[in-house]
């Protein structure tokens, strides 16, 4: 009977204690403006970004030229790091705002006071 009961135990500790372990990565948000003047380009482009295993959610808009994005698996991400995303598009990017999903604001369209 204490056998059983050991189990029954363990049996409940160790699914609790291997859910501590799981590393919990913050969603990180990015979003900018991208000055593209094909569509067929920004839909490769965004195909390519979405390839990216640090990318959860990616929208380019070609309407408003705005870019989205969540992210997944990582703790931390730079501007630089996020140009890098993009390739030779990098340099067409403006308005760069990077920020913890559900915890910091995002800026609303159309972006006023952008410093980068």
């Amino acid at each position: 009977m204490k056998l059983f009961f050991t189990f029954l135990l363990l049996g409940l500790i160790l699914p609790f204690s291997s859910y501590s372990q799981i590393e919990n990565h913050p969603t990180l948000f990015a979003q900018c403006m991208i000055q593209i003047d094909s569509k067929p380009e920004m839909d490769s482009l965004q195909a390519l970004i979405r390839q990216n295993p640090h990318t959860n959610i990616v929208r380019l808009d070609w309407n408003t030229k705005r870019v989205f994005l969540l992210t997944q698996d990582i703790d931390t991400l730079s501007i630089a790091e996020f140009k890098s995303w993009f390739g030779d598009y990098s340099n067409k990017l403006t308005c760069i705002q990077i920020g913890v999903h559900g915890v910091d604001v995002v800026n609303p369209y159309p972006f006023t006071n952008c410093e980068n």
